[in-house]
């Protein structure tokens, strides 16, 4: 009665007690049904969700497995089957989380603008290695050469260890170990020494001007042709060509690739040995002297 006659005379009400207020705030029923409330309205969201997730994870598997098998059956090499494989994971597995936020409320516009920030701060700072990364899957791809073949690549030369989606690593004919970035490799010519089965052989021997070049073309041929490992077809050939001081009498023999070395330096001495054998000199070496007097004398 006291607080209703204070408000009809315009005094202001008193302040509840402190155990009135004490007693709103630890209104449990109260507080669990907001929760519950809370709860029912989220869960539709929270729901989406989880499907969402078990939905887009199901689906990348599937997607990751199918382009596995192409490339299985493309016969795609495994290093880079698995890159691509693995980048398409990842990739799809990003824009899910992006999805499965959204579902649960979140803004993602602002999320996307900067995972695209600072996807391009990235690309800037590892240019370099992205670059050698494009290379790697050119190189894998179109696969130029193979692990063990023989190649001149990015000013290097070797033996195919090991092909990278970076680098490429090189044997060297002493066995040094060199490792090339593969931006370095497709920047340049590429040639691989052993990508045929066959290889020609050109080996040189000059002869004095005065000697039979029949006769000397004759000995060449017999001694290529006596090696087993000189294949038959196409058959050698030998030509002579002209030399300044003599004449010069050059073999062209075709052999299985990995017999080149060893071919080269036992056709030389065959031919070598043969001349020895047939008399066939080797070019004349001329010295011109000239006297010059001096004047008045």
């Amino acid at each position: 009665m006291w607080q209703l006659l204070m408000i009809v005379q315009g005094a202001p009400a008193a302040a509840p007690a402190a155990s009135e207020t004490s007693t709103s705030l630890l209104d449990l029923p109260a507080l669990v049904r907001r929760v519950v409330d809370w709860a029912v309205g989220f869960a539709p969201n929270l729901i989406g969700a989880a499907l969402t997730l078990v939905i887009g994870v199901w689906v990348i598997k599937l997607v990751t497995r199918g382009l596995r098998t192409l490339m299985s059956r493309g016969k795609v090499d495994e290093s880079l089957t698995h890159f691509l494989c693995g980048l398409a994971y990842y990739g799809l597995l990003a824009l899910v989380l992006i999805a499965v936020a959204g579902k649960l409320g979140v803004e993602t516009t602002s999320f996307v603008a900067l995972l695209g920030a600072v996807g391009l701060a990235v690309g800037f700072a590892l240019q370099g290695s992205l670059g050698n990364l494009a290379a790697g899957v050119m190189i894998l791809f179109f696969r130029p050469f193979r692990v063990g073949d023989a190649i001149e690549a990015g000013g290097q030369a070797g033996v195919v260890q090991e092909i990278g989606v970076f680098a490429t690593i090189l044997a060297t004919v002493d066995n040094r170990k060199v490792i090339v970035p593969n931006s370095a490799i497709t920047g340049g010519s590429i040639v691989n020494a052993t990508a045929h089965p066959t290889r020609r052989v050109d080996l040189s021997f000059p002869i004095a001007a005065d000697e039979d070049i029949h006769k000397a073309k004759a000995v060449v041929l017999a001694a290529a042709t006596s090696e087993a490992k000189v294949l038959k077809d196409p058959p050698a050939e030998v030509v002579a060509v002209a030399l300044p001081d003599g004449l010069n009498i050059k073999l062209m023999a075709w052999v299985a690739t990995p017999d080149v070395l060893a071919m080269q330096a036992r056709l030389f001495e065959r031919v070598k040995d043969a001349f020895a054998e047939q008399g066939v000199r080797g070019p004349i070496a001329v010295r011109e002297i000239r006297m010059v007097g001096q004047a008045g004398k």
